[in-house]
């Protein structure tokens, strides 16, 4: 499980709030709560859907698609001085399999680009005015290990969007809880509550035939105050013809090129 995630551009290092998407394949120990309010017109009897089942439909949904994109507003917390302090963001993601990513993120403290185009990563820091490039295997799977491997890159969505999300979530909870039926923006949405070593997380997957993520709230437990970060996911797009454009690095005059600083190198 990726707790934190870090942007790495030269000596510069800026936190991402990147999206996790985490389930249980383990025991999950499930009870529900009745959804409550005229957002549900069909209530659910029997026993409570299995968290297992859920993920699993979730993750097959998305490796299913070959394009898609969306939008996330987040907020996340910081300690500081003593005093824990809340910062809010939005994310724009447009996703092409096999070789097409493009990320802009905008927060309180940072605002970034990133353009994948199956060729090279290029990675735009917007408030510092520098960016960096390097080459980048062809197809995106195998893109987001190398960046990880590499450079300790790591995407947002890398979890979600690669190509067996759920099993590269498989261990990240200890155990597992359906909470029940309930509301995200208006959708009817299964909730699922999980514990971790790390951390504890909640995951809101929407109850439709289309079953993408509505909402993620994550405490990291070891962090100073415990601070939380939430991320709701809405506008969700598939089956988009995206042109190769989206993917091409657009690079303000203004800013200045560095280079990517290597793990191997940051550890000297």
């Amino acid at each position: 499980m990726r707790t934190r995630s870090y942007w790495h551009l030269g000596s510069w290092c800026v936190a991402s709030c990147t999206l996790l998407l985490l389930a249980s394949l383990s025991c999950a120990s499930q009870h529900g709560t009745e959804a409550k309010g005229d957002a549900y017109s069909a209530r659910r009897e029997g026993p409570p859907p299995s968290v297992r089942a859920l993920v699993r439909s979730m993750s097959d949904f998305l490796a299913s698609q070959r394009s898609f994109s969306l939008h996330a507003e987040t907020s996340f917390e910081e300690f500081d001085k003593g005093q824990k302090l809340q910062f809010a963001g939005t994310a724009d993601l447009q996703v092409r399999r096999p070789n097409g990513l493009h990320v802009d993120y905008r927060d309180d403290l940072s605002a970034k680009r990133l353009w994948y185009d199956g060729v090279r990563l290029t990675l735009l820091d917007l408030l510092g005015r520098v960016y960096a490039v390097t080459g980048a295997p062809p197809e995106l799977d195998d893109a987001l290990d190398h960046f990880e491997s590499k450079y300790d890159l790591r995407m947002p969505l890398a979890d979600l969007i690669g190509p067996d999300a759920y099993s590269q979530i498989a261990s990240a909870a200890r155990s597992a809880s359906y909470v029940g039926l309930h509301d995200v923006g208006g959708r009817a949405c299964h909730h699922i509550a999980f514990v971790g070593d790390q951390v504890d997380f909640q995951l809101w997957i929407r109850a439709d035939p289309q079953p993408e993520p509505c909402k993620l709230v994550i405490d990291y437990k070891d962090g100073p105050g415990r601070p939380q970060y939430v991320s709701v996911m809405r506008d969700w797009e598939f089956g988009q013809k995206l042109p190769d454009s989206i993917f091409v690095a657009k690079i303000p005059e203004s800013a200045r090129k560095i280079e990517f600083l290597e793990i191997e190198e940051a550890r000297r």
